[in-house]
């Protein structure tokens, strides 16, 4: 029998987990699980993949404090420990690409602070 691919999805909030409705973006705690059987429906290389759901925080990401940062961290750390080495490789990615969006969000935050 072939194993089931599995795949870990943090959900935080954000755009994903939003919604647009009367020109407000706000919150959807349906969103994540919308996401998902969409995901299924249209491509169905997932419909054999189990998926494990986190949602450490849900917020907005303009609304991010340290406090939610470090929620992540928490749970990114415990996770990887059960993470095979090619997992860890795409964990390690994800981490960083993360980190330079919000390193740029930060510079133009900055900018348009004291520069402007």
């Amino acid at each position: 029998m072939k194993d089931k691919k599995r795949i870990a999805v943090i959900f935080t909030g954000g755009t994903i987990g939003s919604r647009t409705a009367d020109g407000v973006i706000d919150l959807d705690p349906d969103a994540p699980e919308l996401l998902l059987t969409v995901c299924r429906n249209r491509y169905s290389d997932l419909r054999d993949v189990s998926f494990s759901v986190y949602r450490p925080i849900d917020v907005l990401s303009e609304n991010m404090t340290p406090y939610e940062f470090g929620k992540i961290a928490d749970l990114t750390q415990n996770t990887e420990k059960s993470l095979s080495p090619l997992q860890k490789e795409l964990n390690v990615l994800t981490k960083q690409i993360a980190v330079l969006a919000f390193s740029i969000g930060l510079l133009f935050f900055l900018i348009a602070t004291f520069v402007v």
